[in-house]
Parts: C-alpha cells; sequence; structure tokens
C-alpha cells in the first residue's frame, strides 16, 4: 500500500482504524509507519444541519488519541510532547501479531493504562 500523508510523516503520531471486533477497518491506514490503532467504525459524530450519524474513517479515529493526548496532559501538565506520545504508545493492548506490526502499530489506546502512566510521572 502507497503510504497515505500526513500519517506517515515522521513527525506525526500515525493513527490505523479499527472496527469494535478489534480488527483493521478495511478503509484502515496501514504499513510500518502507523504507531497506534483506534476505534474508527461507526463512531456518532455531529454532522450536517444540526443532526448526528455514525460515521466511519481514520478522521473518526485520531481523535481518541488528540483526546487521550489532553487526559494525559490534563493529568500531568509537565509532560513534554515526546513524553506523551511514548505513553500513548508504550501504553496499548496489543493487537494483532504480538509487539509492533503494520496494521496497528503499538496496539490499540488504552486510556486507563496511559492515564495510569502519566499519573506515575508526577513529579
Amino acid at each position: 500500500m502507497q503510504p497515505s500523508y500526513p500519517a506517515a510523516f515522521s513527525k506525526v503520531l500515525s493513527v490505523a482504524a479499527v472496527s469494535y471486533t478489534g480488527q483493521r477497518a478495511p478503509f484502515s491506514n496501514y504499513g510500518d509507519y502507523i504507531d497506534v490503532a483506534a476505534p474508527g467504525v461507526q463512531i456518532p459524530s455531529t454532522y450536517f444541519n444540526q443532526q448526528y450519524a455514525a460515521l466511519s474513517g481514520t478522521s473518526m479515529a485520531s481523535p481518541h488519541v488528540a483526546g487521550l493526548a489532553g487526559l494525559l496532559l490534563s493529568v500531568n501538565p509537565n509532560l513534554t510532547n515526546q513524553e506523551v506520545i511514548d505513553i500513548i504508545k508504550n501504553s496499548t493492548y496489543d493487537l494483532g501479531i504480538p509487539g509492533t506490526d503494520h496494521e496497528f502499530g503499538s496496539g490499540l489506546i488504552n486510556v486507563k493504562n496511559g492515564l495510569e502512566d502519566a499519573q506515575s510521572k508526577r513529579q
């Protein structure tokens, strides 16, 4: 598969989309540049004309990771950008083949583990 940008840029925390069954969504990015995975199928979202809709895409998965980054900083505002990235990547639930892989990166984001890691790094 051709790398997808901006996800494939080296400075980007790239996100794959998974379904509710934990499988990589067929439309999702994948490759050696994927860092983590997050829910991205049938995600409730705001929509046109003051409506809501269940949408799918990596654009639905990425906000889960951004939200986790915000939560980590709310628990420990002294974290650096790199520490936030490291916590997100190191606190995942492993999916697919053991370890980092081309479909899920480090794995499915894990909010509980991430928050515990951020809390433990408080000074």
